[in-house]
C-alpha cells in the first residue's frame, strides 16, 4: 500500500474485555492492520467513550470490524474475514489512487488550458 495517500476510510474494531470471541480475533484483526498500512483504531465499548462511538456507528455486537468513508459502511460482525477486509482495503487504495490519478491529470488539464506550465 501507498503511505503518501490520506486514507478517508476509517477502520475501527469494536470489542470488550469480557468478550471471549473478541480475544480469539485480535491476531486476524493485527493482521489486518498490518495490512492496510495505516490507522486501525481498537474501540472498547465498555467505556464511556467506547460506548458512545459505537452507538453513534450503530454498532450492537461485540466483536464487530467496521470499514466505512463518506460513502459506504461495510462491518463484520463476530467472525472477521481476513481475505474480505484485505479485498475490502485493496479495493478502497485503489479507487482512492484512481481518483488521485484523475485529479492530477484535471490539474494539468486546467494548468496548460490556463496557459501555465505543468510541473
Amino acid at each position: 500500500m501507498n503511505d503518501s495517500i490520506e486514507h478517508p476510510m476509517e477502520i475501527k474494531y469494536f470489542t470488550s474485555p469480557w468478550c471471549q470471541m473478541c480475544r480469539l480475533q485480535e491476531k486476524l484483526v493485527d493482521e489486518i492492520k498490518l495490512f492496510a498500512q495505516w490507522q486501525l483504531e481498537k474501540v472498547d465499548v465498555d467505556t464511556p467513550d467506547g460506548y458512545k462511538i459505537a452507538i453513534e456507528n450503530g454498532i450492537q455486537e461485540t466483536p464487530t470490524l467496521l470499514f466505512k468513508d463518506e460513502h459506504d459502511t461495510f462491518k463484520m460482525v463476530k467472525n472477521i474475514n481476513v481475505d474480505l477486509a484485505k479485498q475490502l482495503i485493496s479495493g478502497w487504495t485503489k479507487s482512492l489512487e484512481a481518483e488521485i490519478i484523475e485529479d492530477d491529470v484535471k490539474t494539468e488539464e486546467w494548468l496548460s488550458w490556463e496557459g501555465q506550465t505543468t510541473v
